[in-house]
């Protein structure tokens, strides 16, 4: 598995993370592989219902108990609710689904507790180069064109917390 360097030991990972749309067997996929492989819990927020996709995975009660979903009958709904779970910290990480990048942004954006909680945004990428000896990351490409010397400095002390992290 790729970047299996960056969750080592992953039984030690824990916290509630928020997926977006996770509506098809090939996202469950992935997230059943990160149940098995740590201690974090998932809440899928979508507006259809993901019961029968996970069903079909046949888990056992431990790991299906980790599973928690919601069904909303609009996006804003939706939205509104994730946004209150992020601000009371029930949730600690956002995923992104099945969802437009751009449609994430603006909720994030729109989330004035997350960026009053959590202070500069900025995007991080990481490669997998087949002749470089570790794992390459990229930052700001997009989101961030011109910053200022403490833009630059928030951006950096983001990137030393994840890579810590």
């Amino acid at each position: 598995m790729q970047y299996q360097h960056l969750i080592e030991p992953s039984n030690t990972l824990t916290g509630n993370v928020a997926v977006l749309y996770a509506n098809d067997e090939k996202m469950i996929a992935v997230l059943v592989k990160v149940l098995m492989m740590t201690d974090i819990d998932i809440y899928i927020y979508d507006t259809q219902d993901t019961t029968e996709i996970i069903r079909s995975f046949n888990l056992e009660s431990q790991i299906l108990n980790r599973i928690h979903t919601f069904t909303f009958s609009s996006d804003y709904q939706l939205l509104k609710q994730c946004s209150e779970d992020l601000s009371r910290g029930k949730i600690s990480v956002l995923m992104k689904g099945n969802m437009k990048a751009s449609s994430l942004l603006s909720f994030i954006l729109s989330n004035k507790n997350f960026i009053d909680n959590y202070g500069f945004l900025n995007h991080l990428v990481c490669f997998n180069v087949p002749n470089y000896h570790k794992t390459l990351m990229v930052s700001d490409v997009a989101y961030n064109i011109s910053p200022t010397i403490e833009e630059k400095k928030q951006i950096i002390n983001n990137l030393v917390h994840f890579s810590k992290k």
